[in-house]
């Protein structure tokens, strides 16, 4: 009787053996994007294209970003790129690109 309480337990005992190990602590380091570089390049697009394309979408997601880090310069830019959407020519839309990209 005993020597089989003592097999069941050491069965028992070791089905836990190798649990619950410590925690892997491990730090991974996260990059911020740089939102003025990524908003230039989207604006230096739209100056040499001309035109506003698909990527307007993700343009304006780093423009309400950057009114978070810095409110006046994203105020300026949203108002901006606002204005843009409305423009109508190339040489227009080229325009106020440049102009907004002398903002940044």
């Amino acid at each position: 009787m005993r020597f089989g309480l003592l097999v069941l337990l050491s069965l028992f005992g070791s089905t836990f053996v190798g649990c619950g190990q410590a925690a892997n602590n491990q730090f991974i380091e996260t990059v911020e994007p740089d939102l003025i570089a990524n908003i230039r390049t989207d604006l230096q697009a739209i100056e040499k294209s001309g035109r506003l394309g698909s990527g307007m979408g993700i343009l304006l997601s780093n423009v309400r970003a950057l009114e978070k880090a810095d409110p006046d310069k994203g105020a300026a830019i949203k108002k901006g790129l606002d204005e843009l959407a409305n423009v109508q020519g190339e040489a227009k839309v080229k325009a106020k690109a440049k102009e907004l990209l002398k903002l940044l």
